[in-house]
């Protein structure tokens, strides 16, 4: 239902919440959130904030913890990468 070109995506990982899904993004430095109830549309968070994003889970309060991975040679790594990163939507 969706389609990035790799410099605005490359998905890594994904949650899948009650009311959307989100995709995390190496490349493309952002999470992606599609609503369940409208497939083909879609929003954009973090963008460049944090760089490159692993994972993004779900935990049981709702919200949401997301992995960067900058020391792996392809991001641009501050002091405190890599980080765990708590949102809530």
């Amino acid at each position: 239902m969706q389609q990035w070109s790799p410099d605005e995506a490359s998905p890594s990982g994904l949650a899948v919440g009650d009311d959307s899904i989100l995709i995390a993004g190496l490349r493309g430095e952002r999470l992606h959130r599609v609503p369940l109830d409208d497939l083909k549309s879609s929003s954009e968070l973090w963008t460049g904030e944090h760089g490159r994003l692993r994972d993004v889970v779900e935990v049981p309060d709702g919200s949401l913890l997301v992995l960067t991975n900058n020391t792996d040679g392809r991001g641009e790594p501050a002091p405190d990468d890599d980080r765990l990163l708590r949102f809530t939507p």
